[in-house]
């Protein structure tokens, strides 16, 4: 699992952006399949907002749908490249705002300001430390009912099989692909999970009310988790809702489907598996 430091070279060096992030939503036939068949039906019920803020957006494959429901939209990437490539694609946006931050910082936007904290196929990346920070800083910025929708990793409820990859990388002495043929973990954080992410957020003051845990890419295991939390003056101490969705995947295969069929100028543009 990268660290901060290589996530940062990876997505600011490394990776050379072929589709502006599209790459990564071929499963559901193109990212504005994935957006209405997967993402805006999840979220729905927390936009619009006047304030926004989108973390780690890389080069806005989310922001340009997510744009159209704020009044003021917040982008903040530790990749300056990724900032770069944003304030080109939406210069003509006046109501966007960007800043480059360390990976865990949020001190460039005032506190008590924002209605809505978004983040989707990014801080899957994330360390346990880096989501604890998050979500302490998010408390804090966020104004009381504001909310956030965050996609994160669930890779750490599996340590048996993060074990078994790690033997079977030894046994190949290092040469991990017969590791990840075997074992496809997404470079998720191995050690993040979703109850330590209610856990995180119940810490900060913040009021966990769902968890979809869901499998990613050609994973059969739930190893990643969207969060939805909000802010209250006084945190309801009730149990968060839990659903494991085990057809994740097929639902992105069904929306891919009906993509093809009635035509979604993206579906079938990209040509990368979702990372």
């Amino acid at each position: 699992m990268p660290t901060v430091e290589q996530n940062l070279s990876l997505w600011n060096e490394g990776h050379d952006w072929p589709l502006s992030g599209d790459e990564w939503s071929d499963a559901w036939g193109g990212a504005q399949a994935q957006w209405y068949g997967c993402i805006l039906p999840r979220i729905f019920a927390l936009i619009p907002a006047a304030h926004i803020l989108e973390i780690a957006p890389g080069y806005g494959r989310w922001t340009q749908f997510l744009q159209a429901y704020a009044t003021t939209l917040t982008l903040v990437d530790l990749a300056p490249s990724c900032i770069a490539a944003c304030r080109s694609r939406f210069s003509g946006l006046e109501h966007l705002r960007y800043h480059v931050n360390d990976g865990r910082s949020l001190d460039m936007i005032e506190d008590e300001s924002l209605d809505f904290v978004f983040s989707f196929d990014s801080l899957v990346h994330a360390d346990s430390d880096t989501m604890r920070s998050y979500c302490l800083q998010i408390a804090r910025k966020l104004r009381v009912g504001g909310t956030g929708f965050v996609h994160h990793s669930n890779l750490g409820a599996y340590k048996r099989w993060l074990l078994a990859k790690r033997a079977v990388v030894t046994l190949c002495r290092g040469y991990s692909r017969l590791g990840n043929l075997l074992i496809h973990d997404s470079l998720r954080a191995p050690e993040m999970t979703a109850t330590l992410m209610v856990r995180f957020c119940q810490e900060a003051g913040l009021t966990c009310t769902a968890q979809e845990i869901i499998p990613w890419g050609f994973s059969r295991r739930p190893i990643d988790c969207f969060t939805v939390f909000k802010k209250e003056k006084v945190p309801t101490p009730q149990s968060c809702q839990v659903f494991v969705n085990h057809r994740f995947m097929q639902e992105a295969a069904n929306t891919k489907t009906l993509a093809l069929l009635y035509g979604s100028s993206d579906a079938g543009a990209t040509g990368g598996h979702s990372h």
